[in-house]
């Protein structure tokens, strides 16, 4: 039997040692609208049980003696356990909706990489999708090449799309609010079609309920973390800014001094190894890793790729991606 971990957004995953969230199974919501995964952020070798994660003290920009690291698509196709268990469990509802299956799933990344541990050593990350990729998904009816029946709907009838993103904008607040009431410490927002957009359609049918998001979450939860992702985002980091996250999470596509430049200091940068380097030698994965954190700098920086693990990757070669990340020290 084949499976499939690809889903059209991720509507949100936790970073999670099993003892730190507890969602009842009885929850309809959650059996409807939750997946989770687990995607660990390592923390510093022996730190005392009272230091919050690494990826928290990162992102305010405390000093740190290396920056944390996560990948995205973590859990997956390309490990061997993944694969087992969806011949077992070939439908991806069944594994996405039932807790008990997307909480060992989500562990299957945590065990075999051997992270540094649990409890305050790991950071709990909770993901939803932006309103115009949510709207992305509904109107086009999956996937697009050109997303001309969006654009159709956006310049023909801006009244109408301008609804559906109001919709998608007040359901993700709640439902990053729930994510952080539930226990998650950071929330990534994938904006992953808002890049088909011109920066002036950007400004129109994006950025305002990016804006609007942030802004009514942070009246909330004034401490929670958030973190933006648009894949091919070259030309618009200057504008993603504006949203007010605290995170820009940087595809491959971008070199990481430039964007670091264009962005300023105020704000954390997330990435951006291209994912494809995991198909390389072992010497060059380290290299890429090596260069990436250099061109971050020490202050405010998240390891990680800049999109997710590719299916067929060597499963040994995350491991080692994890194992380089985790020995570096500024």
């Amino acid at each position: 039997m084949s499976c499939s971990i690809h889903q059209p957004w991720p509507l949100c995953s936790y970073l999670t040692p099993p003892q730190k969230l507890s969602v009842s199974s009885s929850n309809p919501k959650f059996h409807n609208r939750v997946r989770c995964t687990l995607i660990e952020s390592l923390a510093e070798a022996n730190p005392s049980s009272t230091v919050e994660p690494l990826l928290l003290r990162a992102v305010r920009g405390e000093t740190v003696q290396r920056p944390p690291v996560w990948l995205m698509r973590q859990a997956g196709r390309y490990m061997k356990s993944y694969r087992e268990l969806c011949e077992k469990y070939p439908m991806f509802r069944e594994r996405s909706e039932n807790v008990e299956l997307a909480v060992r799933i989500s562990l299957q990344p945590w065990k075999s990489f051997k992270p540094d541990g649990v409890k305050n050593e790991a950071a709990v990350l909770g993901f939803v999708g932006a309103p115009f990729t949510l709207a992305s998904y509904v109107i086009e009816g999956g996937s697009s090449k050109h997303f001309a029946k969006i654009k159709q709907m956006a310049f023909q009838s801006p009244k109408v799309l301008h609804a559906l993103l109001k919709i998608f904008a007040e359901s993700m607040v709640k439902y990053i609010q729930y994510q952080a009431d539930s226990g998650a410490q950071v929330v990534q927002i994938f904006d992953s079609w808002a890049t088909e957009l011109s920066p002036v359609d950007f400004e129109e049918f994006s950025l305002p309920y990016l804006k609007h998001i942030v802004d009514s979450v942070k009246r909330t939860h004034p401490s929670l973390p958030l973190i933006l992702y648009a894949s091919g985002s070259g030309g618009l980091l200057e504008r993603l800014y504006l949203s007010g996250v605290d995170v820009i999470s940087l595809d491959w596509k971008v070199d990481m001094t430039e964007a670091r430049k264009r962005l300023g200091e105020n704000v954390a940068v997330q990435g951006n190894v291209d994912p494809g380097a995991l198909f390389g030698s072992k010497d060059f994965i380290k290299k890429r890793i090596y260069d990436t954190v250099a061109k971050a700098g020490r202050n405010k920086h998240i390891l990680n790729l800049g999109h997710g693990v590719l299916v067929g990757t060597p499963e040994e070669n995350v491991a080692h991606f994890f194992e380089v990340a985790k020995g570096i020290t500024y």
